[in-house]
């Protein structure tokens, strides 16, 4: 149960938003036929706040299950992974696919992840698997099988949802959104990128898995994953899981196919048969018909025959891959993360419940007669832990590799221990101090600044500054509240970094009117898709459109056959301008080379 302050954040919260026409809290939707269990709190007390300047207040990071009534269970569990841009969005809205799951035995999540302009990266990833690990610590209560989980995203989804599960704990997030850099690689480069922002949240080398999971001892792998928005994601481990990937019709194989299977996952390309779709890619598309005629939903099946709806066979798809026979177990997580270590190392392993997990260290693979772990190991600089996930009735898991490299270990947020209260109206100041003499610092959590689109001005949440040079947050704060403070550190802007979480209590009253909710649905729209353009010519009006500060996304690499790119609907018109200029000054044989399908 929340605190009794938490409780009164959000009610107040609540108060506020009503009294401007807004209504504070998500609705939580029960879906017929099923055990509705709505509004869970997948986190623990500590990351929930009263931020009334959030655009969606942490208090509704919640999810909601839904598990079916008919059959005995256990059963397996799919995540609903929201679009929106990592702006806006809900965990509602999938109700009919819900549906089609319970009629397959297969339970439903909906999910609801930290947002922008928050500082989010990489914590919404790191939550995603928290959420897992709070249903598989829950999953006597609630009915589910925690060997066999599934998640499926739209847009930013799919991002979260590829960016969270496909890359080990050998990896770290780049300068570059979405990217995984490799750190065994890095640190024969000096364990240093090139960046050209020195104290935003993607300079430093950030963990893609969680270093210190919300719910210890809780596994958070997932076996199947489908989607319709991936990013740029490099696959380094053989561990990945069962993939579909949501195409238009006729659509090439995606980029990352090739590094996907050699990784030991597989993937299933499910293709869209609507004429309107021919040669295209295709982004958020209808799961079911509208009964219009229309037949934008229609799809191959899994044996690529037509017939079906997309979302059929996306339910199809959860079923062959968690109860049929391709049904195998979550790969197994090794910890510490990162891991560059200079010294003996603990090392630590961890499946769901019901899973053994098989090692060696020897750098060959695997198997069921491998040594069984049973408690931590000591390994030292140079080592390659490989391990496989098996259960009785699954097939074994992909090998998941850590390789512990030698290295001096990122910088430690040591202090304070705690965060003094700050009180409304009142100047407030903490600096804090690392293990090493130089760092940079870098703040996120939810009081990290931010340049709002087409505005110029930073805005300072709750009037709060961070200094990155010395490690310095001040201000004086105008609204009261608990705030989830995550503070990072490293030796300098594209070096991996170490971090510690805060709480931060501000008592008093109210000197500002807390800001308006954000839209519930996904802003970003196509703007273009470019075909058999050169890689340097898409990064080109990739970067035109970052200069007229234009938020631009695309789920192809350049140089890809297709390369669809998204704006927010709001900067259509100003996108299609940047693209007509761009067009008008580029060289005559582009034209030969590509071909622009234009979306407006």
């Amino acid at each position: 149960m929340r605190s009794l302050a938490l409780l009164l954040i959000t009610l107040t919260a609540s108060l506020l938003l009503a009294a401007e026409g807004k209504s504070a809290l998500s609705k939580h939707t029960e879906i017929g036929g099923m055990n509705n269990f709505l509004a869970l709190q997948y986190l623990p007390e500590e990351r929930y706040s009263g931020d009334l300047t959030a655009p969606r207040g942490d208090y509704e990071m919640l999810l909601s299950l839904h598990v079916p009534k008919e059959g005995k269970g256990p059963f397996p569990v799919v995540f609903y992974v929201h679009g929106g841009g990592y702006n806006a969005g809900t965990k509602e809205g999938q109700q009919q696919l819900a549906k089609e799951l319970a009629k397959r035995g297969i339970a439903y999540c909906g999910f609801n992840y930290i947002l922008q302009p928050k500082g989010i990266f990489p914590q919404c990833w790191w939550d995603f698997h928290n959420a897992a690990r709070y249903l598989r610590k829950h999953a006597d209560k609630y009915n589910l099988d925690p060997l066999r989980f599934g998640a499926f995203g739209i847009s930013a989804g799919g991002w979260l949802i590829s960016s969270a599960s496909l890359p080990s704990g050998d990896y770290v997030a780049s300068a570059m959104q979405g990217r995984a850099e490799h750190v065994p690689t890095l640190m024969t480069k000096g364990a240093k990128i090139g960046t050209n922002r020195p104290d935003g949240e993607w300079a430093w080398l950030k963990p893609m898995r969680d270093p210190a999971p919300a719910w210890p001892g809780e596994a958070g792998g997932f076996s199947a994953l489908s989607w319709d928005f991936y990013y740029h994601v490099n696959y380094g481990d053989n561990s990945a899981p069962a993939i579909q990937q949501w195409a238009g019709q006729g659509n090439a194989k995606p980029s990352y196919f090739d590094a996907l299977t050699k990784a030991g996952g597989r993937i299933t390309i499910t293709e869209l048969t609507n004429q309107k779709f021919a040669g295209k890619s295709v982004h958020v598309p209808p799961f079911f018909n509208r009964g219009d005629g229309a037949g934008e939903a229609d799809a191959l099946d899994l044996d690529g025959k037509p017939g079906k709806t997309l979302g059929l066979v996306v339910a199809d798809f959860f079923a062959r891959e968690l109860l049929g026979p391709n049904a195998r177990v979550p790969a197994p997580e090794i910890y510490p993360i990162p891991r560059i270590i200079n010294a003996p190392t603990a090392v630590t392993m961890l499946a769901p419940r019901g899973a053994t997990i098989h090692y060696t260290l020897d750098g060959t693979a695997p198997t069921p007669t491998s040594p069984t772990y049973q408690a931590a190991i000591s390994v030292g600089p140079g080592t390659t832990v490989k391990a496989i996930t098996v259960a009785p009735g699954l097939q074994p898991s992909g090998v998941y590799s850590a390789e512990f490299v030698a290295g001096t270990p990122a910088p430690s947020v040591t202090g304070p221990a705690v965060l003094p209260p700050g009180a409304t109206g009142q100047p407030y100041s903490v600096t804090f101090t690392a293990d090493k003499p130089k760092v940079r610092w870098n703040l996120q959590g939810d009081l990290v600044s931010y340049v709002p689109i087409h505005k110029t001005d930073t805005i300072y949440p709750n009037n709060m500054k961070f200094d990155a040079a010395t490690g310095t947050w001040s201000g004086t704060p105008t609204l009261p509240g608990s705030y989830w403070v995550q503070v990072w550190v490293a030796e300098g802007p594209g070096m991996v970094a170490g971090y510690r979480n805060y709480r931060w209590t501000v008592t008093g009253k109210a000197l500002e009117k807390p800001a308006p909710q954000v839209a519930q649905d996904d802003q970003n729209q196509p703007l273009v898709t470019l075909k058999r353009w050169p890689a340097d010519k898409t990064k080109d009006l990739l970067g035109e459109l970052t200069k007229a500060k234009l938020r631009a996304l695309s789920p192809n690499e350049p140089g890809d056959a297709q390369v669809m790119i998204l704006v927010p609907a709001a900067d259509q018109t100003a996108a299609q301008t940047v693209l007509k200029n761009f067009l008008l000054h580029q060289p005559a044989e582009l034209g030969l080379v590509g071909k622009c399908a234009f979306h407006f």
